[in-house]
């Protein structure tokens, strides 16, 4: 794994040449962090993680050529297929790539065996984060961005999706959470606000991070 994956400080961001955002300074990504994006609705932050993971091309800017995966909010699959049939024909895994995601479907509780149109929302969030993650795993990727992953959890859920962040460093994330929500292990917050993007120290309390939204 690339052990610096810099976000450089000329990297603008927006859509059809409107400008959302701008980072304020480079923002370099050492392997194995977890990074928490914060920021208003509409501030940029989706646009961010698209951006990053070559969904849509900067306004200026270079990011770096690796394999990165994006979450997006409303990823969904065929009604009929059971996660597990999903599961099937997304994935490609070593044995022990396959336990690892058998553990961590286990963890979250994920229903495998019913078909995903009857699962309820948070049950269908546990299945997008499980082959998310599964999916990183299996494609070496260095970076996995997750948009909003807690939306719909139950509680053991989140403190086993909370749990596999801080233990699992194979791979670097940004994810998009309220700040209420914060690992206890937090490498960095990055902060969309104003129209630009810039990091603050992961240990920063929610209470010093709101005036920084604007």
């Amino acid at each position: 794994m690339t052990q610096i994956y810099p976000l450089p400080s000329d990297l603008h961001i927006g859509h059809r040449g409107h400008e959302v955002a701008r980072l304020t300074e480079a923002i370099p990504l050492a392997a194995g962090e977890l990074s928490l994006l914060v920021g208003l609705n509409g501030a940029g932050k989706t646009t961010l993680m698209k951006t990053i993971c070559g969904i849509i091309p900067p306004l200026a800017g270079k990011i770096p050529d690796a394999r990165t995966f994006y979450l997006p909010e409303d990823l969904e699959f065929p009604g009929e297929l059971t996660p597990r049939q999903i599961a099937a024909a997304t994935l490609c895994l070593d044995a022990e790539a396959r336990a690892w995601s058998e553990r961590i479907a286990e963890q979250l509780g994920v229903m495998r065996n019913k078909p995903y149109a009857h699962l309820s929302k948070g049950n269908r969030q546990k299945v997008r984060v499980w082959l998310s993650e599964s999916i990183a795993r299996q494609r070496g990727c260095v970076l996995l961005c997750l948009d909003e992953p807690m939306t719909g959890l139950d509680c053991q859920a989140r403190d086993a999706l909370m749990g596999l962040w801080e233990s699992d460093r194979t791979v670097r994330r940004i994810i998009s959470l309220h700040p209420s929500e914060l690992p206890s292990h937090t490498d960095r917050i990055i902060v969309v606000s104003g129209q630009k993007i810039n990091a603050i120290p992961g240990d920063t309390k929610w209470e010093n991070i709101r005036p920084l939204l604007q």
